[in-house]
């Protein structure tokens, strides 16, 4: 049995990169931090894959091109299920 690995990443503008690249979003867990400043951390998870590696580190290093309507999109989406809650 071969168990995936997960990337998880803080940042919802690089989560909404790789959504709008196409790579498999699993889930959204959140981590209540209103001791701090009274607002929810967003933590995505994504399917770890040599690709996706890649393309965090060009990202990271700002090598990248954006399709500038999907990816948009892609940010709305994520934007809303943390508004909501979702997972």
């Amino acid at each position: 049995m071969v168990i995936a690995r997960e990337y998880q990443t803080i940042d919802t503008n690089l989560a909404a990169y790789l959504v709008h690249l196409g790579f498999r979003h699993l889930l959204i867990k959140y981590t209540d931090l209103a001791q701090i400043n009274r607002r929810v951390q967003a933590t995505h998870y994504f399917e770890e894959t040599p690709e996706l590696i890649k393309q965090v580190s060009l990202y990271n290093q700002g090598n990248v091109k954006i399709n500038l309507i999907p990816y948009e999109k892609a940010k709305e989406n994520l934007m809303d299920r943390i508004k909501r809650g979702l997972p």
